[in-house]
């Protein structure tokens, strides 16, 4: 498969969605030395048309020897933000998917910090350096392994997987850092006991997968 990019921007938003309520917040915690964090929302908030919850089966790890690996990265980058014309009013956060590849550990230029890996941001043949905007406010977003094209001759979004959450942008080299999403489920798992086996199960399955 050759190298391939694409950036697309999603401004179809009904009314009704772009000024609705908030969700409210159960309870939330984050992890006292990775930049990770959860939230558990309160039930009387669902169900929502637009919101859509990862299933343990829409998860994998990406393997550290997966380069150029097609990754479609999930965010709302600052430049994408709708600033309201009244004080008062409410940011409509603009959604910025961008399809780009993984960086092998070999590859990396950025220190190879535990428990990442990166993503290039803009893709490293050049073709969107200037239409790319800078991913400043896409951390937190969801980065999610495509099958290659070799593999399955019709793509489906059936087959993309949860692999990890974007953290930080290294310019410079062009890198998206992003934490895997072990890590992700490990600390939950041991901040809410009541699901710590639940997620050593899917922890096992998604690891024995990656092998």
């Amino acid at each position: 498969m050759g190298r391939i990019s694409s950036f697309l921007t999603s401004r179809l938003v009904r009314e009704e969605e772009k000024w609705g309520e908030g969700l409210r917040v159960e309870r939330a915690s984050w992890s006292p030395d990775l930049d990770l964090a959860w939230l558990e929302l309160d039930p009387q908030s669902l169900p929502l048309p637009n919101l859509h919850f990862v299933t343990a089966n829409e998860i994998a790890c990406l393997r550290d020897a997966d380069d150029l690996q097609p990754c479609f990265l999930q965010g709302y980058p600052a430049a994408a933000v709708e600033r309201p014309a009244e004080a008062k009013g409410r940011l409509l956060l603009e959604s910025a998917p961008l399809l780009t590849l993984s960086i092998a550990p070999t590859r990396r230029k950025g220190p190879p910090d535990p428990g990442t890996f990166a993503v290039e941001w803009p893709p490293h043949d050049g073709s969107l350096d200037k239409l790319l905007p800078g991913p400043h406010g896409v951390s937190g977003g969801g980065v999610w392994l495509f099958s290659k094209l070799q593999d399955h001759d019709v793509w489906s979004p059936g087959r993309s997987r949860l692999v990890g959450l974007a953290s930080k942008w290294r310019e410079q080299d062009k890198e998206e850092v992003v934490v895997r999403i072990e890590l992700w489920l490990e600390l939950v798992a041991n901040q809410i006991p009541e699901l710590r086996g639940e997620i050593k199960t899917i922890l096992q399955q998604i690891r024995q997968t990656a092998a």
